[in-house]
């Protein structure tokens, strides 16, 4: 039987650990990442969160099942351990698991739900979904403006 991934390890964020050098490059890697505010906020949760909990696959090795049992261990982990997720060629998911980060690679289609954050620094409340190929929707959200509430949105708070 072969392993469906390659790495599973976790490493903390201090300076005289092996997570100092992750922590660096993970800043590294979203300084030009949109949207700024959700770029900002992913910063501070950098510099007082705990750790990093990385999972690289053998995507050849992979088929449904195993993509499914993948994100079950990873979605146990966020839920028990707390945190966020980056999926390389997409982006970051805050701890409610919505959208935030863009990192998504050219040509992506499909939805994702996603979250803006307001004035206070806070996740608006209601996500939405939002349309990987519709620019217009892209850029709103590189912009940090979440689309205007619908008249059920604001009636039943959804």
């Amino acid at each position: 039987m072969t392993s469906c991934w390659r790495t599973l390890e976790y490493a903390r964020f201090n300076p005289e650990s092996s997570g100092a050098a992750t922590l660096k490059e993970l800043d590294r890697t979203i300084q030009n990442k949109l949207p700024v505010n959700a770029r900002q906020w992913f910063n501070k949760l950098l510099y007082y969160g705990q750790g990093d909990i990385y999972i690289q696959p053998f995507p050849d090795r992979m088929n449904k099942n195993s993509w499914l049992i993948l994100g079950g261990i990873q979605n146990f982990l966020k839920d028990s351990l707390g945190g966020i997720i980056q999926a390389d060629n997409e982006g970051y998911y805050n701890e409610a698991g919505l959208y935030i980060l863009w990192q998504m690679y050219e040509g992506a289609t499909g939805n994702a739900t996603a979250a803006s954050l307001d004035d206070k620094g806070q996740w608006i409340p209601y996500s939405y979904s939002l349309r990987l190929d519709d620019k217009k929707a892209v850029d709103l959200f590189k912009q940090g403006i979440a689309p205007k509430r619908g008249f059920f949105s604001r009636v039943f708070g959804i």
